[in-house]
Parts: C-alpha cells; structure tokens; sequence
C-alpha cells in the first residue's frame, strides 16, 4: 500500500520524467562514439547472462585463418525469430575482431530500444551504416536473407547484398551455420505472398512466436545455440562489380555454407535434414 501511495503521488512526475527520458531517446544519436562507457559495460553483461542462458558456443573450421582476415562480413544462416547475431561480441575467442550485429534499420527508429540495442553491441543493417563501420575497421555479421528468409525460416535466401558490399569494400565473407534455433521458439506464420511486400517495409514478418510455456512472445526456452564458423572468402576490391562478379562470388559463398551445413549437420542433431536454397 505504501509504494502505491507514492506511486500515485509522484505519478506526474514519473510520467514527465518518462516523456523526457523518450524525447531525449528518440533524437540523441546512436553512433557508438557519443554512448557512455558505463552503458557499454551493462550491454556486456546483459548480453554474457544471454550467452550462458544458451550455452551459446562458436566453433571454427580454421580459427587461424578467421583471426588473420580483418575486417569481415560473418554471413550467419539460417535466419531465427531470436536475432542471435547479437551474442557474438561477448564471446571471448571473437575478441581480435570488433563485432557489430546488424539487424532491421527499423528497430533503430525506436526510442531507447535503439540505444539498448546499441549498448549490446548491435547496429542497423543498412547499407551506409554497414560501409562507414567496415571502413572503421569494424566485423560486422548477420544473417543475408534478412526479412525475406523469414517467410521460409530455415532455408537460405540468394540475396546478392552481401556479397556485392564484400566486393566493393574487400573485406572477407566468412560463411556461418547456426545450429539449435529450432528449439528456442516455436512459431507460426502468415501464409501469405502478399505480406513480404508490407514486411520488407517495416522490417519484419508478421507471425507469432512461443516460448516458455507455450506462452506467446514469452522468454525463450534455455536450448544450446552452436555456430560453426566456415573459412573466409577473400574477396577483390571491385568498386563497381559486374554482374557476372556478383555471379560468381556469391556461388562461391553458397557452395561454402552449403558445405559447411553439411559437414556438421549431424553431429549437431539435424542430420535428417536438407538444405534448400530459394
């Protein structure tokens, strides 16, 4: 009773403090520069609980060769309801490389959420933003079939994007596979061609997701995530690639993760299935 007297008494000033809070969110920049150490260092931690949580683990073909590429592009498939990009610059053996997770442009339009984003080591995925952090020296990974992949949820996508910004920046592709998203949440989806048109606008794929429980939207189930990292893929700088380039390194890149998916697939408990690329 008496934390809801003083609720009731300072409610306008909660609720001003709130408004100023999302006012000064919704207009302060996100670039990593002007955040505050201290909210970095939160972001790690939050994000290292999230890692135990999962028993999130990466594992390399040629760690060696990883640690020795630069500045990379991670390609991270399949894409998952949880964006677990977002684990990969709180687990140590990444740490020669400064990681940024890329996720939808539109979750950055959100007050405070873009910033907690931020905090945890994530930046949007749109074209200009990726190419200013790559000329910073920055690795950057996400999963290429964005919004579009989500309509499958568990197939490949042959968008050329990625491929086409390792050409024009020269930096390495590094082919990924995740292995565990089936068991975090189980979803349904709206059947419908006609959505990827609105989803692609707003930057994500109406459906609903089920976690603990069975509860809609609730917390993930604790299932064991592993990636399995691939060998870089050196790519020529080509300002302006042809598209009998882009042809030709993207087969590459899709050869390798098909590969890659399939030298692994049955240890990691998916050895029944098949990869699809559409």
């Amino acid at each position: 009773m008496v934390i809801l007297f003083y609720l009731y008494q300072y409610s306008a000033t909660l609720i001003t403090v709130g408004c100023g809070v999302i006012l000064v969110s919704t207009f302060y920049t996100v670039d990593r520069d002007y955040q505050p150490a201290m909210c970095f260092k939160i972001g790690d931690w939050i994000m290292g609980h999230a890692v135990d949580y999962f028993s999130f683990k990466i594992e390399f073909e040629d760690m060696k060769a990883v640690e020795e590429a630069g500045p990379s592009i991670f390609a991270v498939e399949p894409h998952g309801v949880l964006p677990i990009s977002i684990f990969w610059g709180t687990v140590p053996v990444l740490k020669q490389h400064k990681l940024l997770a890329c996720m939808s442009s539109s979750i950055f339009l959100m007050p405070m959420m873009k910033h907690f984003l931020t905090w945890c080591g994530a930046t949007s995925v749109d074209k200009m933003v990726m190419k200013k952090y790559l000329k910073r020296g920055f690795s950057l990974n996400l999963c290429p079939g964005g919004v579009q992949e989500i309509q499958y949820l568990s197939n490949t996508s042959k968008e050329m994007v990625l491929t086409k910004l390792a050409l024009q920046e020269g930096v390495c592709l590094v082919p990924s596979v995740t292995f565990g998203l089936e068991n975090i949440y189980s979803f349904w989806k709206f059947e419908n061609d006609m959505l990827m048109p609105l989803a692609r606008k707003i930057g994500f794929y109406p459906m609903m997701f089920f976690g603990l429980g069975g509860v809609p939207f609730a917390q993930a189930k604790p299932s064991p995530i592993t990636v399995i990292v691939g060998k870089p893929l050196k790519m020529p700088q080509i300002s302006d690639p042809t598209a009998e380039d882009l042809e030709k390194y993207h087969k590459a890149f899709i050869e390798a993760i098909s590969e890659l998916f399939e030298n692994n697939k049955h240890e990691n408990g998916m050895g029944d299935l098949t990869l699809r690329i559409v």
